[in-house]
């Protein structure tokens, strides 16, 4: 037979399975699923082994390679997402979370002393 030098990752699943990919669909999602799990987990490490598969899910994440079927970008072609969307939308989230984990945070005491101080005002008064 004959086939062309280059192969899309569908295509080479497809050659595979007959034109059934289901099994190595599931697979791919499952492999973008932990990634994205790791990078969401992980965000803020507690641990040596956590930063390691933080860094290593945002690599895989972020990398635009598309030389080898087990790319992000591959598996996203192949189960038919876009990838630059997907980046997009983890990378609004990564910054939300930035956003919340450096805002700074009102102690209880100091919402109390602004309550008082509040309360304790003499009211405005109106000129006539």
């Amino acid at each position: 037979m004959f086939l062309p030098d280059v192969l899309l990752p569908q295509q080479i699943l497809e050659l595979r399975n007959g034109g059934h990919a289901t099994g190595e669909r599931h697979l791919l999602i499952a492999v973008l699923e932990d990634a994205i799990h790791c990078f969401q987990k992980f965000m803020f490490p507690k641990n040596a082994q956590q930063r390691r598969l933080f860094r290593e899910a945002e690599q895989w994440l972020m990398s635009e390679e598309l030389d080898t079927p087990l790319t992000f970008n591959s598996i996203c072609h192949v189960i038919g997402l876009d990838p630059s969307y997907l980046r997009r939308g983890l990378h609004k989230w990564q910054e939300q979370r930035l956003a919340q984990q450096w805002r700074p945070r009102a102690s209880a005491g100091a919402i109390q002393l602004r309550a008082a101080k509040t309360l304790s005002r003499e009211p405005a008064r109106v000129r006539k």
